[in-house]
């Protein structure tokens, strides 16, 4: 028995049912993604200007990824579309290793892009909390190390 279709003219056959279907559970593949995708969270531009910190700047694209549900993998490949200027040329100077390892990505923006004036401000910081600590550096312990970096009390 053909199946017409409300409105249309044409008479449709099983076969021609079956794509149909595929057809519209396609479209809604597309919808659902379409829906997705108007609630992903984008990060802001990052330039690795000296007016910007790149610790924040990274602080803020984790909690994005995060609220995204981006694993490690997702946050290598998307992080760089998000690099601009300075930022992205260094990017692109980077060994592919460093590239595809979220940590060591991050570890290797911070050392470059961190502007100067805070490097310092954060060198200064860590040696006053080293001196809190007892002075020790070289042949520092964890307990003393984390003291250091303020874990310990």
């Amino acid at each position: 028995m053909p199946i017409t279709r409300t409105g249309a003219s044409s008479i449709l056959t099983d076969t021609s049912l079956h794509v149909m279907e595929e057809d519209s559970d396609n479209e809604l593949d597309r919808r659902d993604r379409e829906i997705r995708n108007k609630f992903t969270i984008a990060p802001p531009k990052f330039h690795g200007n000296v007016d910007q910190d790149v610790d924040t700047w990274l602080k803020t694209f984790e909690r994005i990824a995060k609220t995204n549900h981006w694993g490690n993998c997702k946050r290598c490949d998307i992080l760089p579309a998000y690099l601009r200027g300075r930022a992205a040329d260094y990017y692109d100077d980077l060994e592919e290793a460093t590239q595809e390892s979220y940590e060591a990505l991050c570890q290797a923006l911070k050392e470059r892009l961190m502007p100067k004036e805070l490097q310092r401000m954060r060198y200064t910081e860590l040696f006053q909390r080293k001196q809190e600590c007892g002075g020790l550096w070289p042949g520092i312990t964890n307990t003393r190390m984390s003291c250091v970096w303020g874990n310990a009390q």
